[in-house]
This record gives C-alpha cells, structure tokens and sequence, in this order.
C-alpha cells in the first residue's frame, strides 16, 4: 500500500493525506470522521484533504458520504485538469 501512496504523491501531486484518504475510500465509501480514523488524517485536516480530492477529481460526495471515483475516471479528470491549466 506504501508503494501505490508514494506513486499517488508522485505522479499526481497528492499530499500524504490526500493519498491515504483516496486509498482508504477505494476500499470503502465514508464519513469524514470515519475517514479520518481509517486513513490516519488528523480531525482538523480531514475536510480541506476531502475538498482537495473532489476538486482534484479523486472523489465526490454522496450525501454524506465519501466515495472515491475509479481509478481510470481519476486520471482522465486529472488529466483535463492540466490541459486545461496549459490552455
């Protein structure tokens, strides 16, 4: 899990707890406080890395729930993202 965290800082310019949180909402959709426990995210930081992520295209809420969009519908948004800042 290590190695795809630091792939995920690496190739796409998430932070540590951006990673993590994406990673722990691959596995299962949350609530903020559950996410924060689950991926080991400090309390105070859990909504700005939430904001983050859904304006990076990693994820979208569901009610109030979190829900990490599929790996292959991260990177295409993800892509666009940068075209878009070249353009």
């Amino acid at each position: 899990m290590e190695e795809v965290e630091g792939e995920l800082r690496d190739k796409f310019g998430l932070n540590s707890y951006e990673a993590r949180g994406y990673l722990a909402l691959v596995v299962s959709p949350m609530k903020p406080k559950d996410l924060a426990t689950a991926a080991n995210i400090p309390n105070p930081r859990i909504y700005d890395t939430l904001r983050a992520l859904e304006m990076k295209g990693f994820v979208h809420k569901r009610g109030e729930t979190y829900v990490a969009e599929s790996p292959g519908v991260a990177l295409k948004t993800y892509l666009l993202g940068h075209q878009m800042s070249f353009e």
